[in-house]
């Protein structure tokens, strides 16, 4: 796909977005939500890993082992 046409496919696409008040709030809302998502979860794996590598010190094994 050339460039000239996926810019217009983007300006399209963000006309469509912004064409009335609903679904520019419809799309803050998805925006939103998908950052809040992947707030969530790297704090999930980065919590979790720090567990396993806590538990894994307490069962003799070796924590660097764990990504």
């Amino acid at each position: 796909m050339s460039d000239r046409r996926r810019k217009e496919l983007v300006a399209a696409n963000a006309d469509l977005i912004l064409a009335s008040e609903l679904s520019a709030h419809a799309y803050v809302a998805h925006f939103e939500a998908q950052m809040r998502g992947g707030k969530v979860r790297r704090l999930f794996y980065a919590s979790s890993m720090y567990i396993a590598r806590a538990c894994a010190f307490l069962a003799d094994l070796d924590p660097q082992a764990i990504t």
